[in-house]
């Protein structure tokens, strides 16, 4: 063999492994800094989606701007806006998003619209960096905290809310933002820091709840374990008295949709006047069998009997989780197949070696990451499905960034289940 051939051999081996060294690099440095790298890559993800397909302004973008136009004519007076704009909910509710327009109106005025558009990309990508940073907190692990950030940031059903003239986006990172200080309040040992944590969470909470009226399940929560964690200082951190909890919350959960199946069949039955006419209406929804709000073809017979109420809920609870129907076109089917099944495959993955693996319910972050997510998750399914599920299932929003914090830390488990058989 020659010199030149030989010299040839050597310079591509040296290639490769120079190749090699900085693929090991980059992923090193991957692993080092996974928030920043998923919030990155959501800006671009994002942000090129969003300047691909430009602004959506709907029905409720348009209610949202007039509603701002009357908080700009009162000078930001809450009282008369509350008085004087009339709607089936109380105008509270939505105040806070209509402050933010109208200010983005105040400093934008005609591209307010704009505004509201790198709001939206900025919350978007302020959540997904907030979910790797609990997965990474809770599982230890970077690769995990990838898994679960990137399962969001990918996610068709979450990330096209960012185009829209909406509340989503900017409602979605509240709510992680609030629970992020509550596991700080929580998990938390300076009492000085946990002091501050749990008053910026319930500052959270009341911002939350003059953001939309769907915010109610998920302040319930976050404010009972806040509470609870008062009560019993130490018990919140045990794994015992979190299974004794999670009973007292399913019985309750049951309890609620007996109780409400009742009243939505004798609605002239309700005992207050609050709410009444807004429960006439959802009593409406339960006589036609609604399961979801403008698709007739998955509607259930018209309820006869006590019985058939209970039903259209649990299948209302059950259509909540669904991704794939009919009227879906088929890139829609495909785009939800890809990353809605590995984000409950993942998430049940959890939960199996939670309930299996003595382990994971002993690591007390991870366990009470795990309990605090389903929580939030099954709350808002049964108050959701209790009123009505929107067409675009576009209340199932909030509760995906808790979804995709179960998926990465079920993808932990799936890992660790693997290192363990190979050492075996």
């Amino acid at each position: 063999m020659s010199s030149g051939t030989q010299d040839e051999e050597l310079s591509i081996k040296d290639g490769k492994i120079r190749l090699v060294n900085m693929f090991l690099k980059l992923f090193a440095t991957i692993q080092r800094h996974p928030v920043t790298i998923i919030v990155v890559a959501s800006f671009i993800v994002q942000g090129t989606y969003l300047f691909w397909y430009g602004p959506v302004n709907s029905l409720d973008s348009q209610s949202y701007s007039r509603w701002a136009g009357y908080l700009l004519d009162y000078k930001f007076n809450y009282l008369l806006f509350i008085e004087n704009v009339k709607f089936t909910i109380p105008a509270y509710f939505y105040s806070g998003f209509i402050t933010i327009v109208a200010i983005t109106k105040v400093f934008l005025a005609k591209n307010w619209v704009y505004g509201i558009l790198s709001l939206n990309l900025i919350a978007y990508a302020t959540t997904a960096g907030l979910i790797t940073k609990i997965i990474k907190s809770a599982s230890r692990d970077s690769i995990s905290a990838l898994i679960g950030g990137g399962l969001f940031l990918l996610n068709f059903e979450s990330f096209q809310w960012v185009r829209y003239v909406l509340s989503d986006s900017t409602f979605m990172v509240l709510v992680v933002a609030s629970y992020c200080f509550v596991l700080k309040y929580i998990l938390g040992h300076e009492e000085k820091k946990r002091y501050w944590h749990a008053v910026t969470a319930i500052i959270f909470c009341l911002i939350l709840m003059s953001y939309r009226p769907a915010a109610t399940p998920i302040v319930f929560v976050l404010i009972t374990i806040i509470l609870m964690s008062i009560a019993f200082p130490q018990g919140i951190k045990s794994t015992r008295v979190n299974k004794v909890i999670l009973v007292i919350v399913i019985l309750g959960l049951g309890l609620t949709i007996l109780v409400h199946a009742y009243y939505m069949q004798h609605v002239d039955r309700w005992p207050l006047g609050f709410a009444r006419r807004y429960l006439e209406l959802v009593s409406t929804y339960y006589s036609e069998g609604r399961v979801i709000d403008d698709r007739p073809e998955l509607n259930l017979s018209r309820p006869t009997i006590y019985t058939d109420y209970i039903i259209i809920i649990l299948t209302r609870i059950c259509y909540f989780f669904v991704f794939v129907i009919d009227a879906f076109s088929t890139r829609h089917v495909v785009y939800n197949l890809v990353t809605f099944t590995p984000i409950y495959v993942l998430g049940l993955f959890y939960w199996i070696g939670a309930i299996t693996r003595s382990e994971i319910s002993k690591d007390k972050i991870s366990w009470f990451v795990g309990v605090t997510c389903s929580a939030l998750v099954v709350a808002v399914v049964v108050f959701n499905s209790l009123l009505l599920i929107d067409y675009d299932w576009r209340y199932r929003l909030p509760i995906m960034p808790f979804l995709t914090i179960l998926a990465g830390m079920g993808f932990r488990v799936f890992t660790n289940c693997f290192t363990r058989s190979n050492i075996s």
